[in-house]
């Protein structure tokens, strides 16, 4: 939406009297997004919610650092709230900068889920916090970093990663128009692989190859990268999705076919 608003004039500052424009990172290309639309005035802020908090729980704070204010979470709208996240591989409660299940407690906690106790057991812990299925960190100020559904969160090198932070550095290489990156087990061992839409001038694997070992932990490094001229996609309520899955089925075929 954020994209047809702009899109509607040329004008270098359209829109004067905007102050906050919220807007959940779903669709790939946000951080671009972000980018141009402060270009011209229009400042996005990050926030997080679900229809289990009563829609919008959480926005960042017009002090925050740009990098800071388009990240999903933000802060929570009621003092009340408490965010806390959990190691999905030990159960505990993880300290602040290490990624897991965003958990919630706030005023505006669904009570359940209409008559599916089951459901509803799932999802609310023991001491009434809700259990949201998203990853996530703790900034330790008091706000929060939303990072990826859980499903599409890769375990590689031990540690939870969010596929969005390798898609972003490769996104900033010369030749790549845009990136997704999905796990795949190789060899028994827990490796990322990246599918890369080129730009007119093709990228060198290799340059990509080197840029990201120099940006990232060896283990965020993708064991392959292909080029791709689309991704496969689905139609949802929130706009065009990535069929990750699909994604990882084809980097399966692509690896047994070498």
């Amino acid at each position: 939406m954020f994209r047809r608003i702009l899109a509607l004039t040329d004008a270098p500052r359209p829109f004067p009297h905007l102050e906050v424009c919220g807007f959940a990172a779903f669709q790939p290309g946000w951080r671009e997004l972000a980018a141009e639309a402060e270009a011209r005035g229009v400042k996005l802020f990050g926030l997080y919610g679900s229809s289990e908090v009563q829609a919008l729980f959480s926005i960042a704070r017009p002090g925050d650092a740009f990098a800071d204010r388009i990240e999903g979470g933000g802060w929570p709208m009621s003092p009340d709230a408490k965010v806390r996240v959990r190691d999905t591989e030990t159960g505990e409660l993880a300290p602040e900068g290490v990624s897991g299940e965003i958990e919630i407690s706030a005023p505006s906690r669904f009570l359940g889920y209409f008559n599916n106790p089951e459901a509803t057991r799932e999802a609310i812990t023991a001491d009434s916090f809700f259990r949201t299925g998203d990853i996530g960190r703790l900034r330790g100020d008091g706000s929060f970093v939303y990072e990826t559904r859980a499903g599409d969160a890769m375990r590689l090198g031990g540690f939870l990663v969010a596929p969005g932070e390798i898609e972003d550095e490769l996104k900033s290489c010369a030749g790549v128009a845009d990136a997704q990156v999905v796990a795949v087990d190789l060899k028994g061992q827990a490796r990322c692989v990246a599918f890369v839409i080129p730009t007119a001038e093709l990228p060198m694997q290799e340059m990509l190859f080197a840029r990201l070992r120099e940006r990232l932990a060896g283990y965020k490094v993708p064991a392959r990268i292909y080029l791709v001229d689309a991704f496969p996609v689905t139609d949802s309520a929130n706009g065009v999705k990535i069929q990750r899955a699909r994604l990882r089925a084809i980097a399966m075929e692509r690896i047994a076919a070498e």
